[in-house]
């Protein structure tokens, strides 16, 4: 599905990444893992066309997406959900919905929207008793759950998630990776990017460790689990069992 291939990007004269290349196959979860500065957010960000790429190649279903505009690529089917949330403050929650099916104004119905609006309420129940509310009152994991709402609504085939875990407490970020698992399950295909390597590794089928803008380990969640080096690294000594997070899917609303 996505491909990169010795991708580099750059900040001014500053190398933020370092020829990445990496593969996300259609139905996976996979995860990119690093301390931060490492170049995660850097990453998702040069995906989603927020930053060109200045070296290298990215292709979607096989066409070439360096150069793309964000809007572009959300048409495409790559939609990011940013690190911090990003809800719109000042709107409330209902209107911070609508900004999510913006690029599909014109091709999708009423009637579709508004049963998009119900499965994703099904998702997560809180937003409903928050539709008038201003989103920058809501919690963060309201603000977290709201972010990932809007961005379902414009349809992606990929999704991109930038540290959905920050500064959450732990019941909210099982819910919310739990899920993230449904959604996998149904169909959906997800790039993760998460500093909290335990529950990274614990959700995804592979991953990548990123260190100074370049990949140095890729393998299956299962391995990189058990790698001493990640292990040292990132868990101490102690790792916590991988755990599934879906007991059943929810089925992704058709076109």
């Amino acid at each position: 599905m996505l491909r990169l291939d010795k991708v580099s990007a750059y900040y001014g004269r500053i190398q933020a990444l370092r020829e990445v290349s990496l593969e996300v196959r259609d139905g996976e979860v996979v995860t990119i893992i690093g301390a931060n500065g490492a170049g995660k957010t850097t990453l998702l960000n040069t995906i989603s066309g927020v930053l060109r790429a200045r070296e290298g190649r990215m292709a979607f279903d096989g066409k070439d997406i360096v150069g793309q505009s964000p809007k572009n690529i959300v048409g495409m089917g790559i939609v990011q959900v940013p690190e911090g949330r990003q809800v719109f403050p000042t709107m409330t929650v209902k209107e911070n919905l609508e900004m999510g099916a913006y690029s599909r104004r014109n091709k999708a119905s009423k009637k579709e929207l508004l049963a998009e609006c119900e499965w994703i309420f099904g998702l997560f129940p809180v937003l409903p008793q928050r539709l008038s509310q201003k989103a920058g009152s809501l919690s963060g994991g309201e603000q977290q759950m709201l972010a990932i709402g809007r961005a379902l609504l414009a349809k992606p085939r990929l999704l991109l998630l930038d540290e959905p875990s920050m500064g959450l407490a732990p019941k909210v970020i099982e819910a919310i990776f739990a899920v993230l698992g449904d959604l996998n399950r149904a169909g959906l295909t997800i790039l993760l990017v998460e500093q909290n390597a335990s529950v990274a590794l614990s959700v995804a089928h592979r991953g990548y460790v990123l260190s100074n803008g370049r990949i140095i380990l890729e393998d299956a969640c299962d391995n990189l689990i058990k790698n001493e080096e990640v292990r040292r690294i990132y868990f101490g000594k102690h790792t916590r069992e991988r755990r599934g997070i879906v007991p059943s899917p929810s089925p992704l609303p058709e076109n």
